[in-house]
Parts: C-alpha cells; structure tokens; sequence
C-alpha cells in the first residue's frame, strides 16, 4: 500500500525540496581521548566542511545516541527532528555509525509587503522511508566493499577511509531525496509474470548454462529489468536488484538508443541469432591486448563472505547475470566462450519471452480487471486496483483534488513503478 501526499503551491510560494546537507561516519573508539576527536571520523560529507565543525557536529551525535541508551540500552536513537532537519542515525556495525542529515521540504510564502517567510514542513519526512534511504546506503557498500570490519583486516583505519571516500563520493551523488517513499521502504523486487512453460525454459536455460560454464556459482534472469530466476540468497539479491536497475542498466540505455556498437562485441556486425553484449567486463572481448576486469561483488557477508566476479550480459530485452568467485582468473578467451555459448541461446530465449508475454496480455480476461476509487471522509482519497491477479492499493492526501485528478496520479504511478503489471487504461 502506497500513500501519496501531493502539495499544491500557488504561484505567490516557492516549494524547496528535501535535500542531503551532510552524511558521515565515525567510530568512537577510534579517539577516545581529548584531542583525538577527529581520529574518530572515517568519511565525511561535504568534505570542505571545517575540521572543528565536523568534530562538533559528530560529538553531537554521539552524545544523543549515548543519552538514549540510559533509556533502552538496546534501542539507541533513529533519528532527530528539528525545525529545519532531520537527523538519522545507524550502526551498520559494532560500534561504526552512520549518520545523514535531510533538510526539511520549505515553502516560501510571500507577505504582502513582498518579504519572504519561510515555513518548514516537518511532517512531510517519514522516518520510515529515510531511515531505510541510510540502511540501503550501507548495503550497496557492503555489496562492493564487504563489512567496514573486513577493509579494517585489510589494511587498517587509512584502507577503510580509502574505500569509504571512493565508494560514496560517487553514490551520494546517486540519492534522490525528494523522490523517496515508501518503495524504498520494502526494498521489493519487481517479478517479471511469465506462464509456466516459458518459466521452465528459463529454468532449463539456466541449468545449460551453469553446467557448461562450469566456474559459474550463482545466476540470476531478468527481462524488462524484472527479475525471473535467482540462485543468491534474498537480501543479497534485492541489493543487487537495486544497483542493476538504478545504476548500471540506466548508464547502458543511452548508448543503445544513440545506436553505438554494443559493448563486448567488438564493433562486429551483430548476426540475426545473435544479439548478445556485456554490460560489465571487457569492451572488445577480440581484442588480445586488452585487459579482462570485470566488477567485483560481496555476498553471504553475515557468513561466509564471498567474493565474486559480476559478469552482466544482455540480448535484446533479456538480463543473465553470472557470479564466480573472485579467485579465479577470467581470461579473453573465457569470454569468447561464455559470449558464443549464451548469445544465441538468450537471443532465442528473449524473443520467445516477448512472444508469449504479448500472446498472454492479449488472452488476460478484461472482465477480471476492477478498479473503485472511494473519497473517505478524512478528504482522503483510496484507489484500489486489480489486473491479472495483482492488486495494489493507494492512498493520496491530496484534498482539494477530483476524480479526474486523482485518476491521473495513479495512471502515472503505474506507468512508472507498475509498468507491464498493470494493463488497465
């Protein structure tokens, strides 16, 4: 269940967003004696922020988080309201914590006499979502980096901060705050529907490609960026589901509809039977001189810790992802086999995915298809929806709004987070 709470801005008021004002880590067993206060820091955003301002500003929140615990020793503090910002607090692991500060949304109103007033909407952030913005934050570094405690074993504090300073001055760049809500909240995953036959081929494609590919330990299927088949673990997969379809299958859509020669072909003409790439890896799989890197990933981090070679590849609508462990040396020639064994094979595969996908939405009963929207007496607005044999549920606190409106807010929800689920107009 969704719930959307639209505002309405007159022309006279000027909206700001939430926005990311600082986001660090720290560890307060790294000084615990006066004058090693900034020892305890690890990562720091924005980074031109004043030494004794971030010292400061971490002692801060280490205070609150102490103070807390006199309360619930067990249960330290989330988060931190203010007028102007919300502060969220996590401990990713014993003792190293994690810490975002979100400017609260502001609407400028404009009096008569032409000055500005600025009223802060505290309400309109949700611990829930935001809380879950930091948690996700951990995971996708856990899933390049592994634990802050196995980069410590590595090389020590200078070997955290290294990794820690690589890995999020990029993806903090990635975080879309005004946008969150509550999808972030579960973490799903987007299931691709498929008919039982089509679903074993898939199956059956998998098992082909994992016995004749032998170093392969784990694979995963996706087609229209939804997942079919999946051999990880659950957690490990849903993570990587993110980064797949937030990160990397974005950065590839635009050299596909510009028209470039895909990647990992080598510029080839691409045959009729044969329209397989890598997303990840080696650019010109022909070229003797060039280097085989391919991204590396950690799994099972609660356990075992694996490491693994994410090897992304992709015909036409169809995603396999193929996991090996990262002790083993990929070479050129490796990948001219993986890429003539599973391109014709997935290029075949994913036209028989669109055949029967449309065969099905073209078959699926129309008289199944409900949709009731109901005005609740709160001014609250509730649409229910159901198509083949999927509901979704809405809630928008939007009060001035009608019918038409409200109608058209949930065909863009669909459109864009519901896509090939929902076939209702």
């Amino acid at each position: 269940m969704l719930m959307i709470s639209p505002r309405m801005t007159t022309t006279h008021e000027k909206q700001c967003p939430p926005s990311l004002l600082s986001f660090f880590i720290y560890n307060p067993k790294f000084g615990p004696r006066e004058g090693e206060e900034e020892k305890k820091i690890l990562f720091y955003h924005p980074s031109e922020v004043d030494k004794n301002e971030k010292i400061r500003n971490v002692g801060l929140c280490e205070a609150i988080v102490q103070f807390t615990r006199t309360f619930c020793p067990t249960k330290p503090a989330k988060s931190l309201h203010t007028q102007k910002n919300r502060q969220f607090f996590h401990e990713a692991e014993e003792s190293f914590w994690m810490v975002m500060v979100v400017s609260n949304p502001v609407i400028e109103k404009v009096n008569k006499d032409g000055t500005r007033v600025p009223e802060y909407q505290e309400d309109e952030l949700l611990d829930t979502v935001y809380g879950a913005v930091i948690r996700q934050c951990y995971c996708m570094y856990k899933l390049f980096n592994g634990t802050f405690a196995k980069s410590m074993e590595a090389g020590g504090i200078d070997h955290l901060q290294q990794r820690l300073q690589k890995f999020f001055y990029r993806y903090l760049q990635t975080l879309h705050l005004q946008s969150c809500d509550l999808l972030d909240v579960f973490g799903g995953i987007s299931f691709f529907p498929l008919d039982k036959m089509t679903y074993l081929k898939i199956q059956s494609f998998v098992n082909r490609m994992e016995e004749s590919l032998d170093l392969v330990k784990y694979t995963a299927f996706l087609y229209n960026d939804q997942l079919i088949w999946s051999g990880l673990e659950q957690d490990d997969m849903r993570i990587l589901y993110k980064y797949l379809t937030t990160s990397l299958f974005p950065r590839q859509l635009e050299p596909e509809l510009i028209g470039r020669d895909s990647p990992g072909r080598g510029g080839i003409t691409v045959s009729l039977n044969h329209y397989g790439r890598f997303l990840t890896g080696p650019y010109d799989i022909n070229n003797p001189e060039l280097v085989v890197r391919f991204p590396r990933i950690f799994v099972n981090t609660d356990s075992a810790c694996e490491e693994l070679h994410l090897i992304v590849y992709k015909a036409m609508s169809a995603v396999v992802c193929f996991l090996i462990n990262a002790s083993v040396e990929l070479t050129r020639e490796f990948c001219q086999r993986l890429d003539n064994l599973v391109g014709p094979q997935l290029t075949l595969l994913a036209s028989d995915i669109c055949e029967q996908f449309n065969t099905n939405k073209r078959l699926s009963a129309a008289d199944e298809d409900e949709e009731i929207i109901v005005k609740a007496m709160t001014d609250y607005w509730v649409v229910g929806k159901k198509s083949d044999q999927r509901e979704l549920y809405v809630i928008l606190n939007q009060k001035n709004a009608n019918l038409i409106e409200v109608n058209e807010e949930v065909k863009k929800l669909c459109a864009m987070q519901f896509n090939n689920i929902f076939f209702l107009d």
